[in-house]
């Protein structure tokens, strides 16, 4: 396996992310994989997350699209691999925090919410978010929200995120966002919005393509949408590299609504998508009748076995990935080439060979396998559910141990 499987994202760009984001694809699989093609390509990363295989690919030359269901991933990704004019983000965010103080002194805790929050949206930040920090976090969202510059405001949510979204500390009550674990620790938040605001702008600025540099790559397009169905023209792409949510492992929206819920989403609509991705813990009667699925199941000879319940959420899963590779194997050129990095992980106790599900459905989809490579994950990439009575039995169990990377060939024949 290629020594660049190991490298940093620092060392694969030269720079590092805007903001804080859990179970990011290694850098150096996307870096080994897209640095292997001679001519410039059309990359596509239908479940980008903040998009380091957008980075890498228009770093080297290739034209990126990516797409993600969670608004997040979208804004983080496109801050990532837009450029950015720095003095600026810089100015506006002076102006953006000077107002933000301006309208903090009036503002009454009564007032203190979300641009168009509902109740549910209310109770969720009032529980997260202690009195003095969303004074000032509503005063900064709100003065965000009047930026007219749709690059400038997109770098400022950024930073407006990075101050929540934290491992250790932020402005929430909770600990451990950053990997999508929260809980609730503290009483008041470490961390006071104004005090830090600027810093990370500047750590979001010192992290992003400068537009005073020489151009680094095509425009990368970032959109929202779902990889089961892409609005993208079939045999348009020469590349799928993409790593799938694994199933029941990381709750990603559950940690990117304490930012969204500042920009304007509620409650309500951050649970819909969360319910719609890829890897819920959530069930499908049809799915779980599937004659096709229930073999896939058979053929993974899991033990011990699954209750009914998790076999629905397994179903659910398989066909969720079925329709996903199929779009892939749609939107690929004959010949194109789709790889997939897989994270393999337990249910309750029962290891779930998630790269197994992934290339019985390439093959129903009809790619062709080309290769199979596992590496066991460094780890400090390791994820460990969040520390509840109920699944602290199983917590190390828990952990994801292996990726395998899945490389698969679309017939010239083949039409999905």
């Amino acid at each position: 396996m290629s020594k660049s499987y190991q490298k940093t994202i620092h060392e694969t760009l030269g720079r590092d992310p805007v903001h804080p984001f859990p179970a990011r694809m290694a850098p150096g699989i996307a870096l080994d994989i897209i640095s292997a093609e001679p001519e410039p390509i059309r990359v596509l990363d239908p479940m980008m997350g903040s998009g380091t295989v957008l980075a890498v690919a228009r770093a080297h030359g290739h034209t990126a699209v990516g797409i993600d269901i969670d608004p997040l991933a979208v804004l983080l990704a496109r801050v990532w691999t837009t450029p950015v004019h720095v003095s600026r983000v810089e100015h506006k965010a002076a102006e953006v925090l000077k107002r933000a103080k301006d309208d903090f002194s009036l503002r009454r805790a009564s007032e203190s919410y979300p641009r168009h929050a509902d109740f549910e949206t209310r109770k969720f930040v009032r529980y997260w978010f202690d009195e003095y920090a969303r004074r000032q976090l509503a005063s900064l969202a709100e003065a965000i929200h009047s930026v007219r510059d749709d690059r400038v405001r997109d770098a400022l949510w950024c930073a407006f995120s990075r101050l929540i979204i934290t491992k250790q500390s932020g402005a929430s009550l909770a600990m451990d966002l950053s990997h999508s674990r929260p809980h609730k620790v503290f009483h008041r938040a470490p961390v006071k919005p104004f005090n830090k605001f600027l810093a990370a702008v500047h750590h979001v600025l010192k992290n992003c393509i400068l537009s005073d540099q020489p151009d680094q790559g095509p425009a990368a397009t970032v959109s929202l949408g779902d990889a089961r169905n892409l609005s993208i023209a079939s045999g348009t792409i020469d590349l799928v590299l993409t790593s799938p949510p694994y199933l029941n492992a990381i709750d990603y929206i559950r940690c990117s609504k304490f930012s969204l819920v500042w920009m304007g989403y509620s409650i309500a609509e951050l649970s819909g998508i969360r319910t719609e991705s890829v890897g819920t813990e959530s069930g499908d009667q049809d799915a779980n009748e599937n004659e096709v699925i229930k073999k896939i199941i058979a053929d993974l000879k899991l033990t011990p076995k699954l209750s009914s319940r998790h076999e629905g959420v397994l179903a659910h899963y398989i066909e969720d990935m079925r329709c996903a590779v199929h779009e892939a194997a749609r939107v690929l050129a004959p010949g194109g080439k789709a790889v997939y990095v897989v994270g393999e992980n337990t249910v309750r106790g029962t290891f779930i060979p998630n790269a197994k599900i992934v290339s019985a459905v390439a093959e129903l989809c009809g790619l062709k396998t080309e290769s199979r490579r596992a590496r066991q994950l460094p780890a400090n990439r390791r994820y460990l559910p969040p520390p509840t009575l109920q699944n602290a039995p199983e917590a190390l169990g828990g952990r994801m141990r292996r990726e395998v990377i899945l490389s698969f060939t679309k017939s010239a024949s083949f039409a999905p």
